[in-house]
This record gives C-alpha cells, sequence and structure tokens, in this order.
C-alpha cells in the first residue's frame, strides 16, 4: 500500500513482503526504512495528514512517530488481519478495516496513553 502527508512532504509505501518504507516526498530520499516488522509481515500503511504518524498494520498494529521512526505503540491481540486503513485528516483517529470485522477506530491519544501505561486498547 502506500500513503501521503497531505502536502506531499512523507510518502510511504508496504510490500507484500512485510518491508516498509517511508521518502521525502520532494526529493525521493529515503528517510526510514522498516524491515518485515513481525513474522507475518505487513500489508498496510498509513500517514497522517500533517506527516507526525505513520502506522503500519497486518497481523499487528504499529503505530510510529514518523520523523524519528520510533515505534510507540504496538498492538498485537488484534481479531483479524488489517486490510486497509486511514487516519482522520486532523490525525486524531485511525481507521483500520479488520478482516471479517466491521472498521475498528483507535483514537491516537488514548492509544499512546494507553501504551505509555502499558496496554493499548480499541475505542
Amino acid at each position: 500500500s502506500v500513503s501521503m502527508s497531505a502536502d506531499g512532504r512523507i510518502v510511504a509505501a508496504s510490500s507484500d513482503q512485510g518491508d516498509s518504507v517511508i521518502w521525502n516526498g520532494q526529493n525521493g530520499k529515503v528517510l526510514h526504512q522498516f524491515a518485515k516488522t513481525s513474522e507475518h509481515g505487513v500489508n498496510m500503511i498509513a500517514v497522517s495528514a500533517d506527516g507526525r504518524w505513520t502506522a503500519l498494520g497486518g497481523a499487528e498494529l504499529r503505530l510510529y512517530e514518523t520523523s524519528s521512526a520510533q515505534e510507540l505503540v504496538r498492538v498485537t491481540d488484534l481479531e483479524g488481519w488489517i486490510g486497509s486503513m486511514d487516519f482522520s485528516p486532523d490525525g486524531s483517529m485511525l481507521a483500520t478495516g479488520l478482516s471479517r470485522q466491521r472498521p475498528v477506530l483507535w483514537d491516537v491519544k488514548r492509544l499512546l496513553a494507553a501504551a505509555r501505561d502499558g496496554e493499548a486498547t480499541k475505542n
């Protein structure tokens, strides 16, 4: 999958082999490269409109700070495989489409707070 920040400065893509890359959309320079991030790989990637957050999805959900590529959240107990994902225009929510389920909406602030407290929960 491919995703881009609203201003085009950040472009991200994931492959079916599980690798993901974040590029500078203005000069094409690789900013960050993630090797296969789980044994099941990553098939979806989403960048928030402001470019602050990058989410990777597959058998698990990971949220990164785009500028540093620091992993902030990891959710491993999903009830299905993430087949699609997108941030709300203001970046406050992340919607994920899980296989055989209705979409799940994640509040980014709540995810970050839960991760700091040692657990991530769904809305």
